[in-house]
C-alpha cells in the first residue's frame, strides 16, 4: 500500500491529464519540483479544478510516487492565495519567480532555503505597485547566492577594481566589467546606461522603484545579462518565457 506524506507546495503549472484528472507541477518544501496527479477534479458537470490556481500555496497530502515519478493527491488545503486582481506586470514577474525554480536541480537539504525565498518573493510582489520586474531581478540575485554562483556587482571581473557601475559583461563567463576593461576586451556585451544603473542598484532596488523608468529595452538588456550568466553556469541555455512580457514587442 502506498504511503502518504504531507507537504507544502507552490503550484507552478497545471494541465488536463484525462477527462477527469489534472496533472500539476509544483515546488514542494520537502522535495523541490515534483508532479502530482489530482484525480476526479474534472469529473461531472461542475469541474473542481478551479480550486487549483497557479502561484497559490497549498498543503497537499500525497501518496508516494508511482514508477513514473508522479505522486497522487489525497487531500489539499489552501494556505495562501496569490491575488488575481493585480496588474499583469506583477503576475508575470511573479510567474518568472516560479519559472526559474523549474530550471533548478536541487538536493533535498537545500530545497527549504529556496522554498523560503520563493515565499518571501511572492509575498513582497503582492505589494509592489511599480517596476515589479526589478524585484524579480533582486530575487534572482538572491537565488544565485544560494546556488553558490553569486554575481559581483561591485568589482570588475577583469581588473578587480571597484566599479561606479558596470559597463558590460564578458561573453565567455558572463561576469561584469568596468568601462576600461570593456574597451579592451575583444568580445563582450555592453550595457546601456539605464540597464547599468538598474543592475548596480539591485541590492537596494526596493528604495528606488518609483524613481526608475525601466523601458522594454532596458528590461531586455538586464534579462539577457542574467540569462546569459545562468546559461554559462548551468552549461545549457536558460530561458524564462515570463520575462518576454517586459521586453520590446
Amino acid at each position: 500500500m502506498a504511503s502518504k506524506s504531507k507537504t507544502n507546495c507552490y503550484l507552478l503549472k497545471k494541465q488536463p491529464y484525462s477527462e477527469t484528472s489534472v496533472l500539476m507541477q509544483v515546488f514542494s518544501d520537502t522535495h523541490g519540483q515534483i508532479s502530482i496527479l489530482a484525480k476526479g477534479l474534472r469529473k461531472g458537470k461542475e469541474h473542481r479544478d478551479y480550486l487549483l490556481n497557479v502561484l497559490n500555496e497549498y498543503e497537499f497530502v500525497v501518496t508516494s510516487p508511482s514508477p513514473s515519478g508522479i505522486h497522487t493527491l489525497s487531500e489539499m488545503t489552501l494556505i495562501d492565495e496569490y491575488p488575481t486582481d493585480l496588474p499583469l506586470e506583477n503576475w508575470f514577474a511573479a510567474q518568472a519567480g516560479a519559472e526559474i525554480l523549474t530550471k533548478l536541480i536541487l538536493p533535498d537539504d537545500e530545497v527549504p532555503l529556496f522554498y523560503k525565498a520563493m515565499k518571501q518573493y511572492l509575498n513582497y510582489q503582492k505589494s509592489v505597485t511599480y517596476n515589479p520586474v526589478a524585484i524579480f531581478w533582486r530575487y534572482l540575485l538572491h537565488l544565485n547566492k544560494l546556488l553558490g554562483i553569486p554575481v559581483d556587482l561591485e568589482n570588475c571581473s577583469c581588473c578587480h577594481s571597484k566599479m561606479e557601475r558596470p559597463a558590460g559583461y564578458t561573453t565567455d563567463c558572463g561576469l561584469l566589467v568596468c568601462h576600461k576593461c570593456l574597451a579592451e576586451l575583444p568580445v563582450a556585451n555592453s550595457l546601456e546606461t539605464e540597464a547599468s544603473v538598474v543592475i548596480k542598484l539591485l541590492p537596494v532596488i526596493g528604495n528606488y522603484l518609483n524613481d526608475l523608468v525601466i523601458t522594454p529595452e532596458t528590461a531586455k538588456q538586464v534579462n539577457s545579462f542574467f540569462l546569459h550568466y545562468l546559461s554559462l553556469q548551468f552549461h545549457r541555455k536558460v530561458t524564462l518565457n515570463s520575462l518576454q512580457f517586459f521586453e520590446p514587442k
